[in-house]
């Protein structure tokens, strides 16, 4: 449902850090459309190659979570050090 607008907007994509969400704004009129949890203290955003995942990077829980595109819901992480 968000798919195209989320591709759209990556560039200008919200992270919440004091919430630890990702916000999906429409890039016409501002409007709030979506908030997605995350872990703690969520900083960098990459779009996959093929643009069907997106990583996000919550520094305090040392993770990379990756959320589908489509959904917009988190379908896996990574643990880093």
């Amino acid at each position: 449902m968000f798919a195209h607008r989320l591709l759209w907007l990556t560039p200008c994509t919200l992270l919440w850090k004091k919430d630890n969400a990702l916000a999906v704004v429409d890039g016409e009129t501002g409007k709030l459309l979506k908030t997605v949890p995350l872990g703690q203290r969520p900083r960098g955003v990459a779009l996959s190659k093929d643009q069907t995942l997106l990583y996000v990077a919550a520094s305090d829980d040392d993770t990379i979570q990756i959320l589908d595109i489509k959904t917009l819901k988190v379908i896996g992480g990574i643990t880093v050090w």
